[in-house]
Parts: structure tokens; C-alpha cells; sequence
């Protein structure tokens, strides 16, 4: 009795870690490296990003400052029917873009109806280094590069 008592306990064990490991949250597929604040600099603009873990969604806010001008982008990263989605909203246009690849630092977003960028990639070179480009097609010469850098914010 003992003995099938043991075993019948390590199935038992064996079955929730199964179900466990299958039953990871949505929260589980996101890029969750990409939440901070990171900034960059783009001809006269001051670039600012930030990236928040909001009810199971990566939201993001993007602001471009100049002089003259400050506009802002509004990004959401989620999960539906089971791939990434990323959505841009910019003033009246929103555009979705969807993962077509992607591993444990690395996404690549598309969406070939989109006139440019019909390609989204970020990739996270080092845990204060995360670089974004846009472009049509790999080795675009249009192609435009984001070489971000993470804010720290020290505590006095």
C-alpha cells in the first residue's frame, strides 16, 4: 500500500508540473525586456520610450521633442489568437503589425499592407542597450535604426 501510494503521489506531482508548464500565462510571451524607459537621439529629436506591464499587455509611449515640435505614439504588445500583436496608434492612424519571428531578445513585427515600415524589429543587445529599426525588407536602404539607451533613474 505504501508503495502505490508513493507513486500514485508522483503522478500526481508529474501531472501539475505538466500542467504547469502548459499553462504559462499570456504574460509569459511578451517581451517583457522591453519595459523601462529608454532614449535615443534622431536628427533634432530627442526620442523618449517607455514600456509598462499593464493588464497582461505591454503598453508603450513614445514621445519625439524638438524645439519646435513634441508629438507622441501611442504602442500596445499583446498576445492574440495566440501570436504578437503590436499596435501603433499615431493621431488618427492605427496600424497592427504581427510577430512573425521572435526569440528570448529578438522580435521582428510585419504587416506587408503597410506602406512604410512593413517591418518593426527590436533587439536587446545588452540590458542597457535596446535597438529598434524600421524597414521593407531586410537589407532595406531605407532602413532606419534606433540605438536606445535605458534610463536609470538613481535614488537620492
Amino acid at each position: 500500500m505504501d508503495n502505490s501510494k508513493r507513486i500514485i503521489k508522483r503522478i500526481v506531482a508529474v501531472l501539475i508540473i505538466i500542467v504547469s508548464l502548459f499553462s504559462c500565462s499570456r504574460e509569459g510571451t511578451l517581451p517583457l525586456w522591453m519595459i523601462g524607459n529608454w532614449q535615443t537621439q534622431v536628427g533634432d529629436y530627442h526620442v523618449t520610450e517607455n514600456w509598462q506591464l499593464t493588464n497582461g499587455k505591454l503598453v508603450g509611449n513614445t514621445v519625439w521633442k524638438n524645439k519646435q515640435t513634441q508629438f507622441e505614439e501611442k504602442s500596445t504588445i499583446s498576445v492574440v489568437d495566440n501570436a504578437l500583436k503590436l499596435r501603433i496608434v499615431l493621431g488618427k492612424r492605427d496600424v497592427v503589425f504581427r510577430a512573425n519571428s521572435s526569440n528570448a531578445d529578438t522580435l521582428v513585427f510585419k504587416n506587408n499592407s503597410n506602406d512604410f515600415p512593413k517591418r518593426i524589429c527590436y533587439t536587446l543587445r545588452s540590458k542597457n542597450k535596446l535597438i529598434a529599426w524600421i524597414e521593407n525588407h531586410p537589407n532595406d536602404p531605407n532602413k532606419i535604426t534606433f540605438s536606445h539607451k535605458r534610463i536609470v533613474h538613481s535614488e537620492h
